[in-house]
C-alpha cells in the first residue's frame, strides 16, 4: 500500500507519495555529495596543484568527475518521479 505526505507551500499544497518522498531525498543526497566532493577537487587543487597549470592532479581530476557525475545521476531521479504527484 502506497503512503502520501501532503507537504505545504505558499504557492499550494504538494501530494506526495512514498516514492516522490524517497526519490526527492535521494536526489538531494545525490546533489549534497556532488557538491562536497567538487568543494574537495577545488580545495586539493589549491593546496596541490598539478605539476603544470594544464594537467591537473589525478585525486582532483577524480573528485571533479564524480562530482559531475552524480550532478548527473541527481538530474536523472526526475525521470523516476511517479506521474501522479500533483498540486493542488
Amino acid at each position: 500500500m502506497m503512503r502520501t505526505q501532503a507537504i505545504s507551500f505558499r504557492s499550494g499544497m504538494v501530494v506526495m507519495s512514498d516514492a516522490s518522498i524517497l526519490t526527492a531525498q535521494i536526489k538531494t543526497s545525490l546533489l549534497d555529495i556532488a557538491r562536497q566532493a567538487s568543494l574537495l577537487g577545488d580545495g586539493l587543487q589549491n593546496a596541490a596543484p598539478g605539476e603544470k597549470a594544464v594537467s591537473p592532479n589525478a585525486s582532483v581530476q577524480y573528485l571533479l568527475t564524480i562530482a559531475e557525475e552524480l550532478t548527473r545521476m541527481a538530474e536523472a531521479c526526475d525521470d523516476f518521479m511517479p506521474p501522479h504527484s500533483e498540486r493542488r
